[in-house]
């Protein structure tokens, strides 16, 4: 699973990690913001409620997407990239057209050291241990969608833009 939050108002922008807070209040605005990785913890979660609160936001709304852990593990262990221009590929969803090299240049693909899958399952024992709490965190107050994100990309985006609540810009 993975987890999005969402600030204030109708009009949304993305804000990512942890040094986003002051930056991104000062730039939306009226029109809210996206919080894409952050809060992880319950910690993090209460004292951004009380960093919001000072400015009359507050979350309105989590958006868990819902994938099984396998599912992940194939996800992410398949990805391929290409290190000097980023082009990213899937050994099963989106493969070179040549096993193991870039399409554009016929250069080797590297798998990142993130998705490794020992690396993952730790990331994800982390996850379960510190993030996963949050749901029921936010669960209380009423503000969680949970999406199921198992189903592909195209039918997940439409079901998260049918959200009334969400609106990028």
């Amino acid at each position: 699973s993975m987890i999005f939050f969402f600030s204030s108002r109708r009009r949304h922008t993305r804000c990512s990690g942890v040094s986003w807070a002051r930056r991104c209040v000062q730039e939306t605005g009226e029109r809210g913001m996206i919080l894409d990785g952050f809060p992880r913890t319950v910690e993090q979660a209460k004292k951004l409620d009380e960093f919001l609160a000072k400015d009359n936001m507050q979350i309105d709304q989590a958006i868990e997407f819902k994938v099984n852990d396998e599912d992940l593990v194939e996800r992410i262990t398949g990805r391929r990239v290409h290190q000097q221009s980023g082009r990213s590929y899937h050994l099963k969803y989106c493969p070179p057209q040549v096993a193991g090299l870039d399409d554009i240049t016929g250069e080797p693909l590297i798998q990142r050291k993130d998705d490794k899958e020992d690396v993952l399952r730790s990331r994800l024992n982390q996850y379960y241990e510190k993030t996963f709490p949050l749901i029921n965190y936010y669960a209380s107050r009423g503000i969680i969608q949970q999406i199921d994100a198992s189903q592909g990309i195209d039918p997940t985006w439409t079901t998260l833009q049918n959200l009334s609540l969400i609106h990028i810009s």
